[in-house]
């Protein structure tokens, strides 16, 4: 058998997988269907950010492979500021954070530091109102913890962004993105293919809640692992349900599960391996105190 990847790693190529896919997904819905007059006919998917807005957001993402690492997160996303575009300038404050793996022995001292040392972390997000873009400014409190652990966090917080379609969508409308590599892609190059659909839209009082549901396959070629020639691919399928108020402009729940096959060659004295996990992902928009 080869190597298995070390918790931290596998974790941090967990959530770099979660956060990947939503950013690659959306484009321009196209119609199989009118609804009914009794619908709503359109509605325009937009984030809506308003400045001293503050969300707050339970999640819980679980990984089961070689280890079971669960992480669950209580965050609180803060609008300091809206740009002229619409994009929103946001903190996001860790209010609460725990990291659990399992088998537990010989994990790097890192990961036993991380519930600690990541409470209170603040990140600096600039997020356009389509969720097409999302850029990280910088932390403005950054906990002494490995740049590993900071990037992958990043990566989780990213795939809390919804990349939402460029035109307004109808009940039932179904529509595919597809990306494939470039004529110059190098190492780790990537396709994927996302299937989308309006599963219900409605109204509820001052609510307008649209449900969204994907599927999302991905493909990563041949990228180096090792010091020694070592290569690995892998390949991905995802389960998205969105719910997103299209009158507050605000993400209220996102489910996810999926797997990852990865295929390791070429590393000595450790052969060919291949490794697959599964992925759950929870998050909630909590009520305001």
């Amino acid at each position: 058998m080869g190597r298995a990847l070390p918790p931290l790693l596998g974790a941090a190529l967990g959530a770099a997988v979660l956060a990947s896919i939503p950013c690659l997904l959306g484009g321009c819905p196209r119609s199989e269907r009118r609804p009914d007059a009794a619908e709503d006919p359109t509605v325009v998917l937009r984030y809506r950010f308003e400045k001293g807005r503050q969300l707050r957001y339970e999640s819980t993402t679980v990984e089961r492979g070689r280890f079971d690492v669960t992480i669950a997160m209580l965050t609180r996303w803060t609008v300091d500021g809206v740009r002229p575009s619409g994009a929103g300038d946001l903190t996001v404050t860790v209010e609460s954070y725990r990291h659990t793996v399992f088998p537990s022995r010989d994990l790097p001292p890192d990961v036993a530091t991380l519930n600690r040392a990541l409470r209170g972390a603040r990140f600096r997000m600039r997020i356009s109102d389509d969720g097409a873009s999302v850029e990280h400014l910088g932390a403005e409190e950054l906990p002494p913890v490995s740049e590993a652990s900071i990037e992958a966090l990043r990566a989780t917080l990213s795939s809390h962004v919804l990349k939402l379609p460029g035109r307004p969508v109808t009940l039932g409308q179904r529509w595919s993105v597809e990306k494939g590599p470039g004529a110059d892609a190098g190492p780790g190059a990537l396709s994927s293919r996302s299937r989308w659909r309006v599963l219900s839209l409605r109204r509820q009082g001052s609510r307008r809640p649209v449900e969204l549901v994907c599927l999302s396959t991905m493909d990563v070629g041949p990228m180096p692992v090792s010091d020694h020639g070592g290569l690995a691919t892998s390949s991905t399928e995802f389960h998205y349900n969105y719910l997103f108020d299209a009158a507050a402009g605000v993400l209220e729940a996102l489910t996810s599960a999926g797997s990852a096959t990865t295929k390791t060659v070429g590393i000595p004295d450790a052969g060919s391996d291949e490794q697959s996990t599964t992925f759950e992902g929870k998050l909630r928009l909590l009520p305001r105190l």
